[in-house]
């Protein structure tokens, strides 16, 4: 008998969960289907492994940018512990490290350099710390994306990569990005990525990826009311550090009237570093350094081929553990976790 479309997509609906593949008589068409549905449907985020997420698309393992982290840390706790701001004589070799990471020249313009330290005009210096910062990280994985003097840079860096990673998860298997998501699906705060920053087009709200996906060396930035957008580097225990922003608590962003710098001189110039409180909740932006697993139907497959009894051939009976016995899928996998692609 012959199925109209209607009735063969009826079947594929009807009976999603089943093992459905073109090797059992099913055209192409109808597999590319069951594909879609289950990307549709994705994985549930409860049994899933530590560390690993996935979005309607693609699976991945978080990989922390760690070392980031740290020299966030160490940095952020310099300026808190000087009490430097921006137009300080002390924070002039801070600054040019920053910007002569991204470009610019190690001095000031008052120095003989490219870029204006104090008074009016004088550079936002945010995105230039961030990538100073994310640039330890080199060493251990993709580069940072060309080290970016402006925020829009990177993020929309990030974006392409995610488009990329969407159009053909499996392509990318294996491959370690960086990649954006909203802040809803690393957080689950119900914050989407807007696509109104600076010509930045967001990756819109998706759902929650995984079970405590945001880590030490996230990036992460909320959307303003005019559709500019700061980010910072979380540093874990509800922290972040970023440039040209409030310190620790008690240093505001504009330095006090009676603040002085090492030459005994007050400089009213406002923006400084240390360690903030993250507030997660507003969020709307994160950029993760992720492995790809490929897409959520090869995802499965593996797994569950990963987790099948195999036949023994010298007992002649099906058997992943010793003495002709099954292994769990914790043992098998060292994950700990019931098997959740069963």
């Amino acid at each position: 008998m012959k199925l109209t479309k209607k009735q063969l997509i009826k079947i594929i609906n009807k009976n999603l969960n089943e093992a459905i593949t073109t090797d059992i008589g099913m055209s192409a068409t109808a597999a590319s289907l069951v594909k879609n549905k289950e990307e549709e449907a994705g994985l549930d985020i409860s049994d899933l492994p530590a560390m690993t997420g996935a979005t309607n698309k693609f699976a991945f393992i978080s990989v922390p940018c760690s070392t980031a982290a740290a020299a966030a840390v160490r940095e952020g706790g310099i300026w808190d512990s000087k009490n430097m701001y921006e137009e300080d004589d002390e924070a002039t070799p801070y600054l040019g490290k920053y910007w002569s990471h991204v470009g610019k020249t190690k001095l000031p313009r008052r120095l003989g350099g490219s870029w204006p330290q104090r008074g009016k005009g004088s550079y936002h210096w945010s995105a230039a710390f961030v990538s100073w910062i994310m640039s330890h990280e080199d060493g251990g994985g993709p580069k940072w994306y060309k080290h970016s003097n402006h925020r829009r840079g990177y993020l929309n860096q990030a974006v392409k990569n995610r488009k990329k990673i969407e159009a053909n998860p499996d392509n990318f298997k294996g491959q370690t990005l960086y990649v954006a998501f909203s802040g809803n699906e690393i957080i689950g705060n119900g914050n989407a990525s807007s696509p109104k920053m600076e010509g930045y087009p967001g990756v819109g709200m998706g759902k929650l990826v995984g079970n405590n996906m945001l880590q030490p060396g996230d990036v992460i930035g909320k959307i303003k009311n005019d559709g500019g957008i700061h980010m910072d580097v979380y540093i874990g225990g509800g922290k972040k550090v970023g440039g040209n922003t409030n310190g620790a608590s008690g240093r505001g962003y504009c330095p006090p009237k009676n603040h002085k710098d090492s030459k005994g001189e007050h400089h009213p110039g406002c923006g400084t570093s240390g360690h903030q409180p993250a507030k997660t909740n507003q969020t709307t932006d994160v950029i993760k350094r992720v492995k790809i697993l490929g897409s959520i139907a090869s995802y499965k497959a593996s797994n569950i081929a990963a987790t099948a009894p195999q036949q023994d051939a010298s007992q002649g009976s099906k058997t992943t553990g010793p003495g002709g016995g099954l292994q769990s899928y914790g043992d098998a996998t060292g994950r700990g976790h019931k098997n959740p692609f069963k």
